[in-house]
This record gives structure tokens, C-alpha cells and sequence, in this order.
């Protein structure tokens, strides 16, 4: 019979295999780093159930297993309600829907506030990217949702976890920086800028913007907004 290190070693090379060789072609096809990752996952559950299977006989055959049914069939019945209440509560009280309406690389940002204006230059070597988001809720009659450093992140490669995170400008309000360059400015009232607490009633929209400072001419792949959707970045 065949032990059952040497069983586990067969088992993760054959992992390793399906997982090098699947990736190889699916990156040559150009697949988004999304679908690498679910590949990945299903690689990793093929491998795991024939050999899952084997063991289970193994066992059957050396071991008298007694299943207490009626706890499982209790545990089953208490699993399905929680997750069942989780869904129906999520999909009828926490839903709004987001996408990126407009993609703007600028170096110097320049606002309107409340009764004065101010400008925004970024850092040497970097670059604002300016989002503009529209939130719409669709079925839900009030949805609660914030938009600041911790809630949002832009991801410029998602295997290797490189990520920026939303960059207040409105910190710079109360203490402008000024700007001499002629360089070109994306101007924008204050109003249209998303960060803070915002509730949607039914079928209300907003949109706005919200930015980041990133490595000139970085790229990116999605957008990932914690408390609602991922959005795939497409320019």
C-alpha cells in the first residue's frame, strides 16, 4: 500500500504541474489577473477531490465510521437558514451598484471650494489617477456607505498585491499649496468630490470623483471598493 507522505508528494506535483502549464497558456492568451486567480482555485479543488475520494476509501476500509446523522442533519439545517437570512438580507439591503464612468491621468489638480480655490501638484515621478464614479441603488430603500483610505483600493497587479489607496485632497483645503507651472490642471468644484459618509435612497445616483497618486504611467486592472463591487479597469 502506498504511504501516505508519498500519496501527498504526487498529490502536489500534481498541482504544481496543472497549475505551471495552465497558467503558461492562459497568460499567453491574455487572460486579466481575475481569471488567473479563479483558475488557480480550480486547479487546486481538481487536484484535491481524487485524491479526497482515495483517502475516504482508505479509510472506509481500515475504520468502522459511524456518522451521527441527525446532529449533521441539524448542523445542515442551522448552516442554510444563517447563510440563507446573510443572502436575502444582502441582496435586499445592501446593494448599490458602481462603475467608472471616466479615467483621467493629470499631474496638477486645481478646485473650487467654498470661497477660495487651491492647487493640488503631485510628487516628483508621480501622478494623479482622477475616477469618476457613479453609484446608483437600484432596490434598496437606504444604503450607508463611506469612501476614504481604507475603503477603496486600485490595484495595479493583483497576484503580486500592488495597490494604491484613495488620496484625500481635501486635506489640502485648509492648507493650499501653490502651483507657478503651466502644466495642465483638471479643475473641479468641491462638490464633486467623493470622500466621506453618503447614504442613497431608492433608485437615487451620485457620482463624483475620487483619486489616487500613483507611479507615472502605472496600470491598473481593478478597482476594489470593499463595502460594494470590484471594477475592472479598462483604460
Amino acid at each position: 500500500m502506498i504511504l501516505v507522505p508519498t500519496i501527498r508528494m504526487i498529490q502536489y506535483a500534481c498541482y504544481a504541474i496543472l497549475l505551471c502549464v495552465g497558467l503558461y497558456i492562459l497568460v499567453n492568451e491574455g487572460l486579466s489577473q481575475i481569471e488567473l486567480v479563479q483558475y488557480w482555485a480550480y486547479a487546486a479543488l481538481a487536484v484535491e477531490i481524487p485524491f479526497l475520494i482515495y483517502f475516504l476509501i482508505i479509510v472506509k476500509r481500515d475504520f468502522t465510521l459511524n456518522f451521527d446523522y441527525k446532529a449533521i442533519l441539524k448542523y445542515g439545517i442551522a448552516c442554510f437558514i444563517a447563510f440563507g437570512l446573510t443572502h436575502v438580507v444582502m441582496d435586499n439591503f445592501l446593494v448599490y451598484e458602481i462603475s467608472v464612468f471616466d479615467f483621467v491621468r493629470i499631474e496638477n489638480l486645481s478646485f473650487t471650494g467654498e470661497d477660495k480655490s487651491f492647487d493640488i501638484k503631485s510628487e516628483h515621478g508621480l501622478e494623479f489617477i482622477a475616477l469618476k464614479l457613479v453609484i446608483l441603488n437600484p432596490r434598496t430603500s437606504m444604503v450607508e456607505f463611506n469612501i476614504n483610505q481604507e475603503s477603496m483600493e486600485l490595484y495595479s497587479d493583483l497576484l503580486e498585491n500592488k495597490k494604491y489607496i484613495p488620496y484625500n485632497v481635501l486635506e489640502f483645503e485648509s492648507n493650499p499649496k501653490e502651483n507657478g507651472d503651466n502644466k495642465p490642471k483638471k479643475r473641479l468644484y468641491r462638490e464633486e468630490i467623493l470622500w466621506g459618509n453618503y447614504s442613497l435612497s431608492l433608485e437615487q445616483e451620485m457620482e463624483g470623483w475620487v483619486f489616487f497618486q500613483v507611479p507615472k504611467g502605472q496600470q491598473f486592472e481593478l478597482l476594489l471598493w470593499k463595502t460594494a463591487d470590484i471594477v475592472k479597469i479598462t483604460k
